[in-house]
């Protein structure tokens, strides 16, 4: 499973260099992070650190993408020359498959003992109600951040 997900990795960095509209290419990176936090949550103990990467990511790629949609908004997609990256991936996929794996091991990481318990943990009863509050104060926030847009105050391009 971990060579796949690098072999992602590396397929989407090879295809980086070859997107031209700044919408595909804030999807590749969406992608590429998705990735690198199921890379790394399966490596690490903790879940936290990947979420975390993740929700940042997403935050900036949708500022990212309002100020994009908002200044170039008609852009057309166009589908480029893609045989390159696709030759480089496919010549380099026997890489890949003759690393040792041992390297790739969860026995090296040490991991099966503690990568359910810590999930687990925010829902044992003496952690359920920072848990539940946790969810509230978060669904709170949502319903305030929406009620504080208004019409007026909405994206910085307007359609007539």
């Amino acid at each position: 499973m971990l060579k796949t997900l690098l072999f992602m990795m590396f397929y989407i960095s090879s295809i980086m260099p070859f997107i031209s509209t700044p919408v595909s290419l804030g999807f590749l990176i969406l992608i590429q992070t998705f990735i690198l936090c199921l890379i790394s949550r399966v490596i690490s103990i903790s879940s936290w650190v990947p979420m975390s990467i993740f929700l940042i990511m997403v935050g900036g790629l949708m500022v990212i993408f309002m100020y994009t949609t908002s200044i170039c908004s008609n852009v057309q997609f166009k589908i480029s020359n893609m045989k390159l990256p696709l030759m480089y991936s496919i010549l380099s996929l026997p890489m890949f498959y003759t690393t040792p794996t041992q390297l790739l091991m969860y026995d090296n990481f040490q991991l099966m003992d503690n990568m359910n318990f810590d999930f687990l943990k925010l829902f044992m009863p003496l952690n359920i109600f920072m848990s539940t509050f946790m969810f509230i104060y978060l669904l709170a926030a949502l319903i305030i951040m929406i009620n504080m847009m208004t019409l007026t105050k909405g994206p910085m391009r307007k359609k007539y």
